[in-house]
């Protein structure tokens, strides 16, 4: 409750979850010996290399057998990230070639940008409308009829909005991008929002509720993120949690955290180079993109993914991978042991062999057609991939 744990950066919340990994493990000790993974999306780009460093840095005695970590659309490097969501609209096709060129041409060669780049940004979001789901650019946004008593600001979700507007991606100028869906529920009771929610609330599984209205199973949802949240509001679900104050509605972001802008900002390529080159930490790192996402794009992230030092492994260099037959995306090996050290410098002779020989991988993977969150827009395809790397048939 101490009101300065409400200010935070990329550092202490680090620390915080390497702290939650000590006392999980103290708590259970059955689970300390079983291969440690990690794994996260989005700022995950932030927090996952910032956690792994940490773990390396901080586990001599071994008490966390920690392997690696897989991150999904990582925001990485700030930069290209802006960059390539733009020209991801403009090849899916969502604005217009004069405009998207007086943006080119000005706004993608320097993160020092003024505003006029601020300018020409919030005209490619105004003239892009408000059906667009930039997390999933091919997917439906939520369009349900959202009762006055939950308000309404846009079609993202709490957690993607709070990291659009903080890292400037949304210009101040446009706060309600996508005003087609609610982000909040604040009571468990009262009106429902749709059948999905009423069957939430009496404790039934969606997929009874889709069978009131004979559309069969559940497959993607673009309003799921607002089911859940008003289930999250149910008491009896409140009580199984052990929520001793409820005064205030759950939401998945807090406006009460006060986050490092700073941070928000930094690069994160370094971290990956020292745990890539730390010959004794040998962990497996998979970074994945779904290449439907504009925010996270995989142009942004093929950049510094290409751009760490290492070379592609020429018998696993962009192999496409499917899941029943269709297309999954494709999949990249790196060469660990002809890369680059922490310092950025050529690893030879000795240093390059030892790392030829060990467990340590670092692979890339598209997902084709998935979002942002692979899992939630493209489940088979994440399941397999899943196996396969912690199989180690990738």
């Amino acid at each position: 409750d101490d009101d300065a744990d409400y200010t935070t950066d990329d550092a202490k919340a680090a620390t915080d979850n390497l702290a939650f990994i000590r006392g999980f493990l103290d708590r259970y000790p059955q689970f300390r010996e079983n291969p440690f993974y990690l794994a996260s999306e989005s700022y995950g780009g932030h927090y996952l290399p910032q956690l792994a460093k940490q773990i390396v840095d901080n586990n001599d005695d071994r008490s966390i057998n920690f392997r690696g970590f897989l991150v999904g659309n990582p925001y990485t490097d700030a930069f290209t990230n802006d960059v390539e969501m733009f020209r991801s609209f403009y090849y899916d096709g969502l604005i217009p070639k004069p405009l998207y060129d007086q943006w080119n041409n000005a706004c993608t060669t320097s993160s020092e940008r003024g505003d006029s780049c601020d300018a020409l940004e919030n005209q490619l979001w105004e003239i892009m409308g408000d059906g667009i789901n930039p997390y999933a650019m091919d997917f439906p946004v939520c369009v349900e009829e959202i009762p006055p008593r939950l308000g309404r600001r846009h079609g993202l979700s709490p957690q993607a909005y709070q990291l659009m507007v903080r890292t400037g991606k949304i210009p101040k100028s446009k706060k309600t991008p996508h005003p087609n869906a609610f982000d909040v529920v604040e009571d468990g009771g009262g009106e429902d929002v749709s059948t999905y929610a009423a069957a939430a609330r009496k404790g039934r599984t969606l997929t009874e509720a889709e069978d009131d209205d004979g559309e069969g199973s559940v497959e993607y949802d673009p309003c799921m993120e607002n089911y859940f949240t008003s289930y999250l509001q149910r008491k009896d679900v409140l009580e199984a949690l052990h929520v001793v104050d409820a005064s205030h509605a759950w939401s998945s972001c807090s406006g009460r955290i006060k986050y490092s802008k700073e941070d928000l900002l930094q690069p994160q390529m370094k971290y990956y180079r020292e745990l890539l080159s730390n010959k004794e930490a040998d962990l497996e790192i998979l970074v994945y993109s779904g290449d439907d996402d504009s925010i996270c794009a995989t142009a942004g992230t093929q950049f510094w993914v290409y751009d760490l030092g290492y070379d592609p492994n020429p018998q696993k260099y962009w192999s496409e991978w499917k899941v029943n037959n269709q297309t999954a995306g494709y999949v990249t090996h790196f060469e660990l042991g002809n890369g680059k050290g922490a310092a950025g410098e050529e690893e030879k002779g000795e240093d390059r062999k030892q790392r030829d020989t060990g467990r340590g991988k670092f692979i890339f993977a598209t997902v084709h057609g998935a979002g942002h969150e692979v899992p939630t827009y493209k489940p088979a395809q994440a399941l397999y991939m899943l196996r396969n790397f912690l199989q180690g048939d990738w």
